[in-house]
């Protein structure tokens, strides 16, 4: 059974994707900032989610996780957030194929 949406948290973020976030993101879904990494330099398969309205926590969606693999995903959370022992797991969403013959009868 594969992934098919991984998102993480974390208080802590490089300035680099901070100052990014604050030039380019716009107010989306509770956060003051959101990004698509896609169209950054570095076209990070992930959108990027800063100042929660509540904590101000920062949020690393991933696109597509399912092909990524565990070694790509830290790489990119290692990227953008950089202190990995301080980012947390916030959702994991599976998938499943399913194999049906609709119509058919056994």
């Amino acid at each position: 059974m594969g992934a098919d949406k991984l998102v993480l948290l974390s208080v802590w973020i490089k300035r680099k994707y901070r100052e990014l976030a604050e030039a380019l993101g716009k107010s989306k879904g509770g956060y003051s900032r959101f990004i698509d990494l896609r169209k950054a330099p570095e076209k990070l398969p992930a959108f990027l989610y800063c100042g929660g309205i509540h904590n101000g926590i920062r949020k690393l969606q991933f696109v597509e996780v399912g092909c990524l693999g565990l070694s790509r995903v830290r790489e990119i959370a290692d990227t953008v957030f950089g202190e990995l022992k301080l980012v947390r797991i916030y959702r994991i969403d599976r998938c499943v194929d399913l194999r049906f013959n609709s119509g058919a009868s056994q």
